[in-house]
Order: structure tokens, then sequence, then C-alpha cells
């Protein structure tokens, strides 16, 4: 066996010993803290939360913009063989 796998197999042994002998599962489990609740109804919640319906809004879209139309770029006039 290699050392390395000498060192991870006793470390291993000697983890799982400590855990049988200390067994430190024994103890009290700690105390749990519960809040009530109560289960309410839409119609319920609306009552006390005082609207029946959400407010209806209506998004208003700008009117489109047409782009102004661009002129035709004129040729360059022909330059004359020289």
């Amino acid at each position: 066996m290699e050392t390395g796998t000498k060192i991870s197999a006793s470390a291993h042994v000697v983890l799982l010993g400590a855990l049988m002998i200390s067994n430190p599962f024994r103890g009290e489990p700690l105390p749990v803290s519960v809040q009530e609740v109560a289960v309410i109804t839409p119609e319920q919640w609306a009552e006390l939360t005082g609207t029946a319906e959400p407010p209806v809004v209506e998004a208003a879209l700008p009117e489109p913009v047409e782009p102004e139309p661009t002129p035709e770029p004129t040729p360059p006039e022909p330059t004359p063989p020289e």
C-alpha cells in the first residue's frame, strides 16, 4: 500500500471510532418555535385589504413616427478623359 492510502485509512478508522464512542446524536433536540397561521379565502383577503378588484390601467402607446424620406444621392458627373 502507498503512504497516502495508509494515512487516509487510519484517519477514517480513528474518525469512525471516535464517532461510535462519543455518539454525538444522543443529545436533547433543540426547541422548535411554532407560529400559528390562518387560512383565508381570496374574498376574505379582499375584504381585509379593502380592494375588491385591481385598478384597470390602459397603456397609451405613442403614435409611430414615420421617418422623413431621404433624397437620392446624385451621382458624380463624369470627367472627360484628358
